[in-house]
């Protein structure tokens, strides 16, 4: 298996808050990343003393043979060092690591989906501040990036797909207002997923962010929350969430359930990326937030993984990741042939045998995974013996 030395070292950055239940714990935003040559890099962290070196999963793309992880270094205040091996699996099948990038925003881009909360518990105050940190946010992309717009209250509103004109985007964001009776926020979620999927010329690194003042669960939609939570689980789409906090007079918390309820459900999503940032209680910062929160994506490291074949049988599988002395990594990965990559090239017969006694028949191997009757999908076929074995790519050669 290829491996990768990672070599650590201490980070200054920028502290920002991520809001959990019962805590708040500040977090580093992570320095300038490194470009390292091929099949060796290094990953800098901070690290908290007691998780020294932890790097989290934001992100999984699978197009086999092809897999990119897009890692982000561990945010716990204080300092450590990671110095380790990379090993990945898919499954059981072992991945050959081919290098580790920092991530290019600029040639790479990203899809930015921003679900808005517009039900009548926001503050029209509240309101006024998303749109303009969503303009300002928007206006801050990269030519590679897009922005997508959902509106979820009553109902559930895409109001842009991405790649509209800065002019499109201020006209969306200015028909934003908080009147709505109910926050159908599990259809929103949905909504987002489904967009997610979607081919439209989107670049292929995807996160949604949730702006809101928590969840109700509000009766009337077409999803439940078990049905979301399960959704959420599979993977596919990192959820980002920032909390819009309601005080009384005196300084109360009053939305205190619905935040919680609200950070419950993003931290499902996929790896590290439910993160639920406290945007304060006049949302004075949400700007700045936001800006975090989008630097915080574009320090992402992309390891570029390979599998042996474009073999996917379906459904999700297991991505492991180990880096040395750190925590073993997991996901839960999709893995769909939908989203193989075709293979042009036709197999060939490596070894011919007998099988063991006393079955009678023949065990042919061949140079890569198959798909077909009596096939394992790891590159062999057994039977009974048959005069001869032929093999032909799909234009008959």
């Amino acid at each position: 298996m290829a491996v990768i030395r990672l070599r650590g070292a201490i980070l200054l950055a920028l502290v920002f808050f991520i809001a959990v239940p019962g805590a708040l714990f500040a977090a580093a935003q992570p320095a300038a990343s490194v470009t390292p040559a091929a099949q060796a890099a290094a990953i800098e962290a901070e690290a908290a003393p007691a998780n020294a070196g932890a790097v989290h999963i934001e992100q999984a793309l699978v197009t086999l043979p092809a897999i990119r992880v897009y890692l982000h270094p561990d945010q716990a205040p204080g300092a450590g060092q990671i110095v380790g091996d990379i090993r990945a699996e898919l499954g059981r099948q072992a991945l050959t690591v081919e290098g580790l990038t920092a991530f290019d925003a600029e040639r790479e881009g990203m899809l930015y989906i921003f679900l808005v909360d517009v039900s009548g518990s926001l503050r029209t105050a509240q309101t006024a501040a998303i749109k303009a940190a969503l303009k300002s946010f928007s206006r801050e992309l990269t030519p590679a990036d897009r922005l997508a717009l959902i509106a979820f209250g009553e109902n559930t509103d895409i109001l842009l797909y991405g790649g509209e004109s800065q002019a499109a985007v201020d006209e969306a964001v200015d028909a934003l207002h908080n009147r709505d009776q109910n926050t159908l926020f599990y259809n929103g979620i949905w909504q987002a997923l489904d967009l997610a999927g979607q081919e439209r010329g989107y670049p292929e690194r995807r996160a949604a962010i949730v702006i809101s003042d928590g969840v109700d669960d509000t009766p009337g939609g077409f999803y439940t929350k078990e049905e979301t939570v399960k959704r959420l689980a599979a993977g596919g789409l990192p959820f980002y969430g920032l909390g819009l906090q309601r005080r009384d007079g005196r300084g109360n918390l009053l939305n205190k359930d619905e935040l919680d309820a609200f950070g419950e459900i993003i931290r499902v999503s996929q790896g590290a990326a439910g993160q639920v940032f406290d945007a304060g209680g006049d949302s004075d910062n949400l700007s700045l937030k936001l800006a975090e929160l989008r630097d915080y994506t574009r320090a992402a490291r992309v390891l570029a993984l390979r599998a042996k074949s474009n073999f996917a049988a379906g459904g999700t599988e297991t991505l492991r990741l180990s880096l040395g002395a750190a925590p073993l990594l997991t996901l839960s990965v999709p893995v769909e042939p939908a989203n193989s990559l075709p293979d042009r090239a036709a197999p060939y017969v490596t070894g011919v045998g007998r099988l063991p006694a006393p079955a009678i028949g023949v065990r042919v191997s061949f140079s890569e995974a198959l798909m077909a009757g009596g096939a394992t999908g790891g590159g062999e076929l057994a039977g009974d013996i048959l005069p001869y074995v032929a093999v032909t790519d799909a234009e008959g050669r």
